[in-house]
């Protein structure tokens, strides 16, 4: 029971406005499924397993039974979907009718969803009633009957009043049992539905009408008005008497035209009087316990027992929905209590100043309650253990032992052992020197200094054999490999002559402030000078060779840089359009880490050789003869020009102008006829002569004609006329 008590502190302790929705939307679940189920048989195994389930909860909780618990626990999911399963036609019944009910299609239809239906069915219940046949007509409202229409003969048709006449005619194999009626459709026939039994004599001024007791159509109309909203409408085998069924209530005789007044009272309307059942004007109202109605006192008492089962319904779901969030609150947040996995050190608090404890106490084991996961994820820091010595001398003391969660939501319920047993000396103290202990000492290349320390004794306290043991205070510091110096606050440790760690004395001040040095380690080796050179030659020019004097000089360099390749640079050598050698004295500027060594020299001597751009270039050059000798003439010459390839100084090359100087062949030398005479020329100054071609000229010399002597003329002599004529012929004719 206290089990009980406790859950529901836990459970409800914090209940807040979201647990309030929580609960709120499962009990609208709950009412939700319980009235689509309301009326069929799955509601009554549903009843016996919701109370079987509630019944194991508490005996679960009352008896803290650990086999209930875990059914409650593990159970109820797979409990859930089991109903699911097995009542799954039910469901989805109620799930169609939801769908049917709800539908935005119907919305317009739903006001009035059996006017079409009902004159029909006014008429055919005349047409029989006349003809003394029996029938039922079952007209399906809110609450679903879809089992009972599974059990009968499915039509699904669409309503006529011939139908409905032809159903119970005596010679139809359907005439036995009920139609069930929705909007629009004759559902089944030969439904059977379930009977009242008992005594149904009546009371009323319409005794003699009723026979003294109901038939069987009367009392299965007055069951399914009883346990469902539907209406069902009985035409009596035996009078002809239509009555009208609704609410538990049945109200007869009936005109055909009262009959469709009520129907249609009835069906289309949304008034909680109506739809549990109305008493018809003029007319006696039965119910199944024996009694007519008066003035609508049997209505009122429907009405009544209606609302109770409502009232009821309401209940039930909103108790359902309190244990549901209950044992799902209980299943998140249950509490266990347990011995934790791990001990506690006990510390010691309230010592006095003179005073020394001997040896540390025994630690103790705690048990805790709380929440499975927050236990699960305690850890040893979370939790303190301490035992105070206020106002204890110096002796042996059993003193209890306090455990307090100092984080995480769990509670101590236990510390085994409960005390703990503390041995208390007097002190004694004496002055300690610090030593300086360092580990992980810096890399090749860097060393360690005179460390420093402060202050470099302190004071041990303690027992007296404790104190006189410690031979000194080490200041342990990790260097960690450091390449710079390093300064940190250490805490002092006691320790002995050999070595030993002394751990029951008190060391004030606890802490030193510990440097040590460190400095880099530089190394001697050769490096190359390389002259650092700036700007370019005048144009034409190039430099040739830059040397440098010395070559290379002793550095000093760290170790980080000890396998790279060492180099020296000068300072900058301008040679901006410098047209000879330069030769200068420059300083030596060291860098990379590395600086001169002492007996290295600092500056040295740059002398760069500047030479012109030589290249060469193809020219023409005119051939030129000259003293041909007297009496002789040129008469022929070729080639008239040469080739001539040159080689020098751009600058040269690029100022020569005009054509060059011509070829000169001197012919004076030469006699008449064809001769071969070789080429030679004399290129400008600095230019060198590489290549002339051709290398010959030919040339060819003649004798210049002299011309004949003249003779005497000859004495005139008169010519005839014949020889004139003769003459002019020769004349004419040349």
């Amino acid at each position: 029971m206290d089990a009980l008590i406790n859950d529901i502190e836990v459970a409800f302790g914090g209940f807040s406005w979201t647990n309030a929705l929580e609960v709120t939307a499962i009990a609208v679940v709950f009412y939700a499924a319980l009235r689509l189920l309301r009326g069929t048989t799955a509601m009554s195994v549903i009843r016996g397993m919701v109370l079987v389930v509630v019944a194991i909860i508490v005996i679960g909780r009352v008896a803290d039974s650990l086999v209930l618990n875990w059914i409650v626990d593990n159970a109820l999911a797979v409990l859930l979907i089991v109903v699911l399963l097995v009542f799954q036609p039910e469901f989805r019944r109620a799930f169609e009718h939801v769908g049917r009910a709800g539908g935005l299609r119907h919305w317009g239809s739903r006001r009035h969803p059996y006017r079409a239906m009902i004159p029909m069915a006014a008429t055919a219940a005349h047409r029989l009633s006349q003809q003394r046949v029996g029938g039922l007509f079952v007209f399906e409202r809110d609450t679903g009957l879809e089992e009972l229409a599974e059990a009968g003969v499915r039509l699904g048709a669409e309503p006529t009043t011939e139908l409905l006449e032809s159903i119970f005619w005596p010679g139809s194999p359907m005439h036995d049992g009920a139609v069930l009626l929705r909007p629009s459709e004759v559902v089944a026939a030969a439904v059977i539905l379930p009977t009242l039994s008992g005594d149904f004599s009546s009371r009323g001024p319409n005794n003699g009408q009723m026979g003294g007791h109901l038939g069987t159509r009367h009392r299965a109309a007055l069951q399914i008005s009883e346990e469902t909203d539907a209406i069902a409408v009985v035409i009596s085998e035996e009078t002809g008497m239509i009555s009208l069924a609704a609410g538990g209530l049945l109200s007869s005789p009936l005109s055909v035209a009262e009959l469709e007044t009520s129907l249609s009272r009835l069906l289309h309307s949304r008034r909680w009087g109506d739809r549990l059942g109305v008493r018809i004007p003029g007319r006696a109202s039965y119910g199944h316990s024996g009694r007519t109605s008066a003035a609508g006192g049997d209505a009122t008492g429907s009405l009544v027992r209606r609302a109770a089962q409502e009232a009821t319904l309401l209940i039930t779901v909103v108790v359902l929905a309190l244990v549901v969030w209950f044992v799902i609150a209980d299943a998140e947040n249950r509490e266990i209590e347990t011995r934790l996995g791990f001990s506690l050190q006990v510390d010691v608090i309230d010592l006095g100043s003179n005073l020394a404890v001997v040896g540390d106490p025994l630690p103790v084991s705690v048990t805790v309650v709380g929440r499975e996961e927050d236990v699960e994820s305690a850890r040893p820091e979370h939790f303190k253990a301490t035992v105070s010595l206020r106002n204890r001398s110096a002796g042996r003391h059993s003193l209890p032992v306090r455990v307090e969660a100092v984080e995480g939501d769990v509670r101590v319920r236990a510390v085994q052992p409960e005390t703990a047993v503390v041995i208390l000396q007097e002190t004694v103290e004496r002055e300690v020197p610090v030593v300086i202990e360092t580990s992980n000492p810096p890399p090749l290349g860097f060393r360690v200094g005179a460390s420093e320390v402060l202050p470099e004794s302190a004071i041990v306290s303690g027992i007296a054999t404790e104190v006189e043991a410690v031979d000194s205070l080490v200041a342990r510091l990790d260097l960690g490999g450091a390449t710079v110096s390093v300064e940190r606050s250490v805490l002092l440790e006691a320790r002995t002559a050999g070595g030993g760690a002394v751990t029951q004395v008190v060391v004030n001040p606890r802490f030193a402030q510990v440097r040590v040095p460190i400095d880099q380690e530089l190394f001697r080796r050769t490096a190359s000078v390389l002259p650092d050179i700036t700007g370019t030659p005048a144009e034409g020019y190039r430099v040739s060779s830059v040397r440098v004097s010395p070559a290379t000089v002793d550095v000093l360099v760290s170790v980080d840089v000890l396998d790279a390749e060492a180099r020296v640079l000068t300072q900058p050598v301008d040679i901006t359009g410098v047209e000879g050698n330069v030769a200068t004295a420059v300083a030596l500027v060291f860098g990379g880490g590395a600086a001169p060594a002492g007996d290295s020299d600092t500056t040295a001597r740059v002398v760069v050789v500047v030479e012109p751009v030589i290249t060469s270039v193809r020219l023409p050059v005119d051939i030129e003869t000259f003293g041909v000798r007297e009496q002789l003439e040129l008469s022929f010459a070729w080639p008239l020009t040469a080739q001539v390839t040159l080689r020098g100084p751009v600058a040269l090359i690029s100022a020569l102008t005009g054509p060059l100087e011509p070829i000169q062949v001197n012919l004076g030398s030469y006699a008449t006829g064809r001769h071969r005479i070789d080429l030679s020329w004399t290129p400008p100054d600095g230019l060198e002569l590489v290549e002339l071609a051709p290398t010959q000229v030919t040339v060819t010399l003649n004798a210049i004609p002299q011309p004949e002597p003249e003779e005497p003329p000859e004495p005139e002599v008169d010519e005839s006329p014949d020889e004139e004529q003769s003459s002019a012929e020769e004349d004419e004719s040349e």
